[in-house]
């Protein structure tokens, strides 16, 4: 119902004493929201913080191992030189307990410290023993060092010698008071606010408040067990004192642990108190100035402001004729003024937004019309010129072969040699236009998506290549479980002929090695084709993807130049990328990712 202003100031000056209550009410729940919020992002934050920080210190442990596993030493079972191994690495690492080395039978075959004592221990009862025993890596659960009586957490892997049999696990100790250091001082929490991490057993790994609570069993229960079926979350419970706690959760994705972050309830409430009365009070004094100006003034100009309400509502239902008549000079007839010139200059941009909306849309069609049919013409020549330069390429190759089975005892030494030179350029024109045909089509294939199992596929063309050229010896080197998501068909023609290319390349090397894998490369997440081969200068790598370029003598390497401009087509029709870097006779390396 709609009511006349200067009513509604009546009613303020009535019941000017309800606004502050309701403020007063609705400002201290909006605080304790507020700072509920805050509490449970921060809360969230250092959960998953310290999630993701201890999974990065986890895979990092692995990739310690995984160089280590590599080590002959190891792989021998040598006691002395792996002792000697650990021993010189151990101190580079300082948050670990201990690096270990047992026999498939469970016997203490290195340590990097107390070798002696070490060496009669047995872990065949231990669960990360067990576990990597049977080939995988493991991260283990909670429990106390044999040879320190330190608590910890096992980081395992399986060591396999140069024909893939298992024949020893490496053991990587992590000290959880260490560990518990170096979180405390990344993630610098509050001292009211603290952080647990909590394995699968329910035991306490990390107590960022309460060092002495490391191994114990976490209570209440009742809080792992709400938060067991969930990886990240907020919620309220009773901490391990009694107390109500806002807490925040996340999960360790390779474990399973939970990181649990709190922080009191009743500091929230304290603080929002706190805040709302100091607010309360300021606006109950500026709202009591505004009342005594509201009895005053409401009725002089409660018939002003109607004016330009009612402006404004017509405005609002559409209707630009409306005009505001406020006489006088005051500020309100200013301001009807302003709204009059407001509703004039809006109907002008109106006409100018509509005039050139019309004419943009119209030169987008005309522009898109242009690049459409630009395209479509520039497909078909390509298409054409290749399939009709295709006739007089056989012919050339069909009356060289003619000639050379029925005259050539009429032809002079010369002439065969120049025969045979018609005969490669025709194949090589053929090949040519073969190989134009088919990057003009790469546009036409309509892409198919799905995920690829890259070392497969590598492997699979590692082979032909093999059995290609069999007197070859090339060693080769790829990465397990590559995985990539794009066209299955245009994906094999490109790894195929980077694969080429490197097994071309590595021809005059003494002992080529093609190496296939993933990395990182200026912040951006990408596959590599590496090769030890004779490489490339990189001053003409822009020329590297262009048709027909070669950076190479087709005397000491055959090709026509179009392996690489193919793969440079297919990957950006992905939306990918693709960049090589090379150092003249030590090889090159591509690398590629099918999207941004």
């Amino acid at each position: 119902m709609k009511i006349a202003l200067r009513y509604k100031f009546t009613g303020i000056v009535l019941l000017a004493a309800l606004p502050f209550l309701i403020y007063g009410v609705t400002h201290y729940i909006a605080t304790v929201n507020d700072n509920k919020t805050a509490v449970i992002n921060k809360n969230q934050a250092i959960a998953e913080e310290t999630a993701e920080k201890t999974e990065r210190f986890i895979q990092s442990t692995q990739n310690i191992l995984y160089s280590i596993a590599t080590h002959p030493a190891v792989i021998n079972h040598d006691p002395t030189k792996t002792d000697e191994i650990f021993g010189r690495l151990l101190p580079l690492y300082t948050h670990y307990e201990n690096i270990i080395a047992a026999d498939m039978n469970g016997t203490n075959i290195g340590s990097g410290l107390e070798q002696k004592t070490a060496h009669k221990l047995r872990y065949l009862e231990r669960e990360w023993f067990k576990q990597s025993r049977n080939g995988v890596s493991y991260v283990s659960d909670y429990f106390i060092s044999k040879l320190l009586e330190h608590p910890v957490f096992m980081v395992s892997m399986p060591v396999f010698d140069e024909y893939g049999r298992q024949n020893a696990v490496l053991g990587l100790a992590t000290n959880l008071f260490k560990l518990q250091e170096y979180l405390i001082q990344i993630e610098r929490v509050a001292a009211n606010c603290g952080f647990c991490i909590i394995d699968n057993n329910g035991k306490i790994l990390i107590d960022s408040q309460k060092r002495e609570n490391i191994g114990t069993v976490y209570k209440p229960p009742s809080l792992l067990q709400r938060i067991s079926k969930e990886s990240s979350g907020s919620l309220t419970d009773f901490s391990q004192s009694g107390e109500d706690y806002f807490y925040s959760y996340a999960t360790i994705n390779s474990t399973g642990w939970k990181v649990i972050a709190g922080q009191p309830v009743k500091e929230v409430y304290a603080e929002a108190n706190h805040a709302a009365l100091q607010h309360l009070l300021i606006f109950f004094l500026t709202c009591s100035a505004g009342l005594i100006f509201s009895l005053v003034y409401s009725r002089k100009i409660g018939k002003k402001v109607e004016l330009l309400i009612k402006g404004f509502n017509e405005i609002s239902s559409g209707n630009l004729e409306y005009k505001v008549n406020i006489r006088g000079s005051d500020e309100f007839s200013c301001a009807a003024s302003a709204f009059n010139r407001m509703i004039n200059e809006r109907k002008l941009a109106e006409n100018e937004i509509k005039h050139l909306a019309d004419s943009l849309e119209k030169r987008v069609n005309e522009r898109t019309a242009e690049l459409l049919s630009a395209k479509t013409e520039l497909e078909a020549f390509a298409y054409t010129v290749s399939h009709d330069l295709q006739a007089p390429a056989r012919h050339v190759i069909g009356y060289s072969d003619i000639i050379s089975q029925n005259h050539l005892d009429e032809l002079t030494e010369e002439s065969r040699h120049h025969l045979l030179r018609i005969k490669k350029a025709g194949e090589k024109m053929r090949d040519m236009i073969t190989h134009l045909l088919a990057l003009s089509n790469l546009n036409q294939k309509k892409l198919t998506c799905i995920n690829n199992n890259l070392s497969t596929l590598c492997r699979t063309i590692f082979t032909e290549l093999e059995e290609s050229s069999p007197e070859r010896s090339v060693k080769i080197l790829i990465q397990e479980e590559l995985f990539i998501d794009a066209d299955p068909v245009l994906l094999e023609i490109a790894i195929r002929n980077l694969m080429d290319n490197a097994w071309k390349f590595t021809a005059k090397t003494s002992a080529p090695l093609i190496e296939i894998g993933y990395t990182v490369k200026n912040d951006k997440n990408c596959y590599f084709v590496k090769d030890n081969g004779c490489g490339f200068n990189m001053q003409y790598s822009d020329k590297l993807f262009l048709p027909f370029h070669k950076l190479h003598s087709e005397k000491d390497y055959e090709g026509i130049g179009i392996g690489l401009a193919t793969v440079y087509r297919i990957v950006h029709r992905h939306d990918g990328f693709i960049f090589a870097e090379s150092v003249t006779n030590e090889g090159a390396t591509f690398y590629f990712s099918m999207s941004q």
